[in-house]
């Protein structure tokens, strides 16, 4: 029997940033403390449920905690959180917080023919300058506020640059330094709980 109790602090403020591939999981926690990190992801096709029964996590001396799991395109996501402490020798619980669950975005093929990217749903979604000599700003209008993911991949499906802020509703601007990155065509992802958007761009010097 698990013995529960506030001594050992409740995680907080569950968050999901989700690709098609992964899925970083964060919350505020306490780096002396412990986490059950426990998940299940539902094939929407069927109904296939696969389980994470202790995914693997690390926490920083602020105490952001974040874990990352793979997850497959059109998956739903269900996910918690629960804070371990040992103290005078006795293991003690904090309730178990549910995150919000998310769907998994779909992954768009690139296209093969004059190695053109299928653009998804870029409305809401700009970059300039473009092209660009290695500093790129991205314009997102969201429509939901929360976490946002930004990734780049280049024409072979490739992810070779990644980063995560948090987005407003309503206009958002980020400034992305991709000068190490070589001369040639890109897309950029951006994902958060509610909306995936991919937009191509060009480096060039």
């Amino acid at each position: 029997m698990k013995i529960q109790s506030p001594i050992c602090d409740t995680p907080q403020n569950l968050k999901a940033a989700v690709t098609c591939t992964a899925a970083r999981l964060s919350w505020k926690g306490n780096k002396q403390q412990t986490y059950i990190v426990q998940a299940t992801t539902t094939d929407g096709a069927d109904n296939i449920i696969a389980e994470i029964k202790n995914a693997k996590y690390s926490c920083n001396n602020n105490g952001s905690c974040t874990a990352t799991i793979a997850v497959n395109e059109g998956e739903k996501l269900n996910w918690n959180v629960q804070a371990v402490c040992n103290i005078k020798h006795v293991t003690i619980y904090s309730p178990v917080v549910e995150g919000r669950e998310v769907i998994i975005p779909s992954c768009k093929l690139i296209a093969a023919d004059n190695d053109e990217i299928k653009e998804t749903n870029t409305a809401g979604l700009k970059v300039y300058p473009n092209p660009t000599t290695g500093y790129l700003t991205v314009e997102y209008n969201g429509s939901f506020a929360g976490d946002a993911h930004l990734a780049i991949y280049d024409l072979e499906g490739k992810q070779i640059f990644s980063t995560s802020s948090i987005a407003i509703k309503g206009k958002n601007l980020y400034g992305l330094n991709l000068v190490n990155i070589s001369q040639g065509t890109y897309y950029l992802e951006l994902n958060n709980a509610y909306e995936h958007k991919r937009i191509k761009f060009v480096i060039q010097r």
